[in-house]
C-alpha cells in the first residue's frame, strides 16, 4: 500500500535528519572548543596583520594589531575559517531544525482530517 511505504520514507527521511542534527551540533562544539573568532583580515604593507571586528551598537569598527609573527598570524586566520564554518552549519541546523517543525505540523493536520474523515473512534499510539 502507498500509504505504508510513503510512512516508512518520512521516518527514515525524519531519522536521517535527526542525526544530520545531532552531527551538526558535535562539529559545533568541536570548533567552538578550538577557538572561534570574527573579523576581517587586513594586511597592512603586505605584512603586518591586522583584524577589522565587526561594529556593534556600542562601538565602531575596531582594529585589533596582530603583527607580522607568521604563527600568530595562523592562529587568528584559523579561529576565524572556525568562526565562518560554525555560522554556516548553525545555518543548515536552522534549516533543518525548521523542516521537522514543518513536518510535526503537516503530520498533525494530516492525523486529525484523517481522523475526521473516517470517523472511527480509535485512541491515539
Amino acid at each position: 500500500m502507498k500509504v505504508l511505504k510513503s510512512l516508512a520514507s518520512i521516518q527514515a527521511q525524519y531519522e536521517a535528519v535527526v542525526r544530520e542534527i545531532e552531527s551538526l551540533k558535535v562539529k559545533q562544539k568541536a570548533l567552538k572548543k578550538a577557538g572561534i573568532d570574527y573579523g576581517t583580515p587586513n594586511y597592512k604593507q603586505g605584512r603586518y596583520l591586522r583584524i577589522v571586528r565587526p561594529a556593534t551598537d556600542e562601538r565602531g569598527r575596531q582594529f585589533e594589531y596582530i603583527g607580522a609573527d607568521p604563527e600568530k598570524q595562523q592562529a587568528v586566520l584559523s579561529a576565524i575559517e572556525r568562526g565562518k564554518e560554525y555560522d554556516e552549519l548553525d545555518g543548515r541546523l536552522v534549516s533543518l531544525e525548521k523542516a521537522l517543525r514543518r513536518l510535526d505540523d503537516d503530520l498533525y493536520h494530516l492525523t486529525n482530517t484523517f481522523k475526521w474523515s473516517h470517523g472511527l473512534a480509535i485512541e491515539d499510539a
